[in-house]
């Protein structure tokens, strides 16, 4: 007799149970609550809460870059991250509908499945990254020229000893009563200062970075799970590959625009 256990294929394949029509109004409900579970406090985060506010040190080279404009937008960022995995999607199932025996239904709903866990995943990684961006509130390499801090202590001028500071006679202050008053040569805007100051303390974790990445990690094991290449054996590598130089350009371009050191 075999030692080995006998798993029903509903409890690790992707595909909808058994019961099709509980799970088209209960099993749907449920999905999508589940999903905007996730999404709601991650607009909410981003749209409202404030990073912590940190100190700061007026020595402290890494914090007086000059402001770049960014290569790789967040809504580019995003709309491949939603989009380029799931045309993916499509293409691998139609791939499988072609050359297996599965139906249309069954092709239908394996596509459904893994677009609806590729979506939580990815709206679980955002939620933990403006969480972790809020709570950290570190300082991107233009914060001080973004911000342009002004004092809140009437007997103290902030970094009032910088022009005089040498390695022979060196003065460390760490200044944390400060508000920011803004950039106008930067941004004439005020709506878009406000939004430039409360981003210039929010570096890390980078939300590009983690973004791209978990699509990249997700799209591999898909490929290797659901892809019937035949003879074909660098076509799995090539399009993973593909994925691969986007994490790593949008990586990158994050560190030459001087958003991240």
């Amino acid at each position: 007799m075999s030692s080995r256990l006998s798993i029903p294929p509903h409890r690790y394949n992707l595909n909808m149970p058994p019961n099709n029509k509980s799970f088209d109004k209960k099993g749907l409900l449920a999905d999508i609550g589940c999903l905007l579970g996730v999404i709601v406090p991650t607009l909410v985060f981003q749209c409202s809460a404030d990073p912590v506010k940190r100190g700061f040190f007026c020595q402290d080279l890494d914090i007086r870059y000059p402001y770049h404009k960014e290569t790789v937008s967040t809504s580019a960022a995003v709309l491949v991250a939603l989009v380029a995995p799931v045309i993916l999607f499509i293409i691998v199932e139609i791939q499988q509908y072609l050359s297996t025996s599965r139906s249309l239904k069954e092709c239908m709903r394996e596509m459904y499945g893994v677009t609806l866990v590729y979506l939580f995943g990815l709206a679980s990684t955002t939620l933990i990254t403006v969480l972790t961006k809020i709570m950290v509130g570190r300082h991107r390499p233009h914060f001080y020229q973004v911000c342009n801090p002004k004092s809140t202590d009437p007997d103290k001028n902030l970094c009032e000893t910088e022009q005089s500071w040498s390695w022979t006679n060196p003065e460390y202050n760490c200044y944390e009563s400060y508000e920011c008053q803004g950039n106008e040569n930067l941004f004439t805007d005020k709506e878009t200062q406000e939004k430039r100051i409360q981003d210039a303390s929010m570096s890390f974790v980078s939300g590009h970075a983690s973004s791209s990445t978990f699509m990249l990690v997700f799209v591999i094991l898909y490929l290797d799970c659901h892809l019937d290449v035949g003879n074909c054996r660098f076509l799995k590598p090539f399009i993973g590959m593909g994925f691969t130089v986007n994490t790593l350009v949008t990586c990158i371009t994050r560190i030459l625009i001087l958003l991240k050191l």
